[in-house]
């Protein structure tokens, strides 16, 4: 069988087939930009404890001061009571700060709060709040704030709970709750 050579002008017909299959090709592509912004939302809870100190008065006397300082645990958990599905959460080791998530469809949510998954004592905290929509991008689209009315605990690990910021939003830099623990 001899070989033929395929005229030029055959080839010639194929460059229009072969760019128009790169133009759709290329249309496939979304036109939408990636969201890069957090969408996330969470109550930051910081855990500190009383720490005492006695500072030197300008007399000469001496008192006693109360400051608070940060505490790290070495293991807390975090199990979502008021959810259908089992939400739990542990920190990671050595840790002073947790973010839990709230529910956008109720104004409250319960954990039960651990400080040491090895210690069966625990605390319940209760948020209360107020959802809130928030647009973030056309190609985020939305997420829910929140605005937190108040905090109560069981007290049995914690002395006490303050809020610090009743605005939740996506700031993961934000310390929301002050949890202080028992001494």
């Amino acid at each position: 069988m001899p070989l033929t050579t395929i005229p030029f002008y055959k080839i010639l017909r194929l460059v229009p087939a072969g760019l128009g299959f790169i133009f759709l090709a290329g249309s496939c592509e979304t036109n939408e930009p990636e969201c890069y912004e957090p969408i996330i939302v969470s109550a930051n809870s910081l855990f500190q404890t009383y720490d005492s100190v006695q500072q030197m008065m300008p007399d000469s006397t001496f008192t006693m001061v109360i400051k608070p300082k940060d505490t790290l645990l070495k293991s807390p958990a975090f199990l979502a009571l008021d959810l259908d599905s089992i939400s739990y959460y542990v920190g990671g080791i050595n840790t002073g700060t947790v973010g839990v998530a709230l529910n956008p469809e109720t104004d409250s949510m319960r954990y039960r709060v651990q400080t040491d998954t090895a210690s069966s004592l625990y605390d319940t905290l209760t948020f209360f709040y107020q959802p809130i929509l928030h647009f973030v991008s056309n190609s985020c689209g939305y997420t829910h704030y929140f605005k937190l009315d108040s905090i109560h605990t069981t007290g049995n690990l914690f002395d006490s709970a303050v809020l610090s910021n009743v605005e939740v939003t996506s700031d993961i830099a934000t310390r929301h709750i002050l949890l202080y623990l028992r001494r």
